[in-house]
């Protein structure tokens, strides 16, 4: 198990910082390539201080930096002393979890408080499992868990840990809003009896609704930092880029017209969705809502009490190779686990999720599988940073991982496209590119899609239709232009 926090002293118990934490000039990279030049931060304590940038800005990079994860090229870091000589504790939630899946979530919670040598016991492992918002058994594996469950859990173990200063890196990207709202609750709590915080996201109303200071980063550089009263959504977005490129307005969708027989139908639980040539049909709902199910059905299996047709032709029995050769295509929510050897460069990645044509070649190498020149033109078009293919996927940001992830799958040549949470970890212009590309393919290949989005601005501005799920039904299908953030909200809650 990787331990998600830095114990800098082991029998310290943690206590408010009397000193902020300083960063001076510090260059950062990864082999030996600078990706964080000449950075400067202060942040003092009590401070819920935000990190804002473009995909590859920098940000997770610092904060690596500062959890003791990656080494400086240059510069310094100085984490303030709880007691002379006795530096605080750092506790960090990766935007991506790293917990075992055979472990149960007590064990988990009971480990890291081991590792920073602070007590645990059955009942306030649980008390802090509800304090996080994640209301399941001790006893309940990390593999039984969800994508958003498994953030909480990372949290819970961070906090277990007590200590003084709680690094996050994207932790509501995965969350519903009710969700989100939560955990920020906690955070203010946590921050109002001593934590200090340092968050990288890209939700940038949740920084000057909850943020105390925000500093705006830009190609691994410094903009500016600045009080949260003092400082505009404008101000925040112009700095992350440039003023030619800061226009983060999606296209508006072109009027479309569909046949009366659609390409895709998925009855279930009473419900008939059906997606016809051209369209992009949207699924709103909270986690839990029984989304999943009606995404997997159409791309990886049958799923009990489901039937799909696809031109008329029953699925249900065929398997994912099957529907990969009938041109299905499917990016996943979780791109480390379903989507992506990280630990393989982006070339060695482009067959990845294109399962072989040939009984031969599932024993061939991945590496034989390369495609330079298709990565190079995915990398080109869908703006991957930095735009070398031949490196690991685990060099880039979390976003430009997103971005290769389903740029590689559009531009593969699939009929129909099952997508979920295609903008995590993205910026607003990135996301507004995912939701230009995915016009584009539907107008001018017929691709019919289907896309779950926890981001309703998202669903609003991309799709045609809208789906809300509850409790593994549809409760509601209308058109998109029929649609309010106001109204999705009300439907799905």
């Amino acid at each position: 198990m990787t331990v998600l926090c830095r114990c800098y002293n082991q029998s310290v118990q943690v206590s408010t910082w009397q000193h902020p934490l300083i960063i001076r000039n510090i260059k950062l990279g990864y082999g030996g390539v600078p990706v964080v030049d000449d950075f400067n931060l202060t942040v003092t304590p009590g401070e819920i201080h935000a990190l804002a940038g473009e995909n590859g800005a920098g940000k997770t990079t610092v904060l690596k930096a500062v959890a003791g994860l990656i080494t400086r090229m240059s510069g310094s870091i100085e984490v303030p002393e709880d007691e002379p000589n006795k530096a605080s504790r750092v506790g960090f939630v990766l935007q991506h979890d790293v917990l075992p899946s055979n472990m149960t979530l007590g064990a988990c919670v009971a480990c890291a408080a081991l590792a920073a040598d602070q007590s645990s016991a059955v009942v306030s492992n649980q008390q802090l499992l509800a304090r996080v918002g994640l209301l399941v058994p001790l006893g309940k594996r990390v593999s039984d868990l969800t994508m958003h469950q498994r953030q909480l859990l990372q949290v819970a173990c961070a906090l277990a840990s007590k200590p003084a200063l709680l690094l996050l890196d994207e932790p509501t990207a995965v969350m519903s809003h009710t969700d989100a709202v939560h955990f920020w609750k906690l955070i203010q709590a946590e921050v109002a009896i001593g934590l200090t915080v340092i968050i990288a996201t890209h939700k940038l109303e949740d920084i000057l609704e909850y943020c105390t200071h925000v500093t705006v980063m830009r190609s691994g550089q410094l903009v500016f930092t600045r009080r949260i009263s003092d400082v505009t959504l404008a101000d925040i977005i112009n700095g992350m880029a440039p003023a030619a490129t800061s226009d983060t307005r999606a296209i508006g969708k072109s009027e479309k017209r569909f046949s009366s027989e659609p390409i895709v139908r998925i009855s279930g639980n009473g419900a008939q969705l059906d997606i016809h040539e051209h369209e992009i049909h949207g699924l709103a709902g909270l986690d839990g809502s029984g989304y999943t199910t009606w995404l997997t059905a159409l791309a990886l299996t049958r799923q009990d009490g489901f039937s799909v047709t696809v031109r008329q032709e029953s699925i249900d029995s065929k398997s994912i190779a099957t529907r990969r050769k009938m041109h299905i295509g499917y990016i996943p929510a979780d791109r480390h686990v379903e989507g992506m050897i990280i630990s393989e460069p982006l070339d060695h990645n482009m067959t990845f999720g294109q399962l072989p044509y040939s009984p031969l070649d599932q024993w061939l190498p991945l590496r034989r599988h390369s495609d330079s020149s298709k990565a190079s033109a995915i990398v080109d078009a869908y703006d991957v940073r930095p735009k070398d293919v031949t490196r690991n996927l685990d060099t880039l940001s979390g976003g430009n991982q997103q971005k290769f992830m389903v740029g590689r799958e559009l531009e593969r040549n699939n009929e129909i496209i099952v997508i979920d949470q295609p903008t995590r970890g993205l910026d607003r212009v990135a996301s507004a590119g995912i939701t230009q590309k995915l016009h584009a393919k539907s107008l001018q290949t017929g691709t019919a899609i289907l896309v779950y989005s926890d981001d309703l601005t998202f669903l609003i501005n991309t799709c045609d239709t809208i789906s809300v799920v509850s409790s593994g039904r549809l409760v509601q299908t209308r058109p998109s232009t029929e649609w309010t953030e106001k109204s999705l909200v009300e439907a799905i809650v």
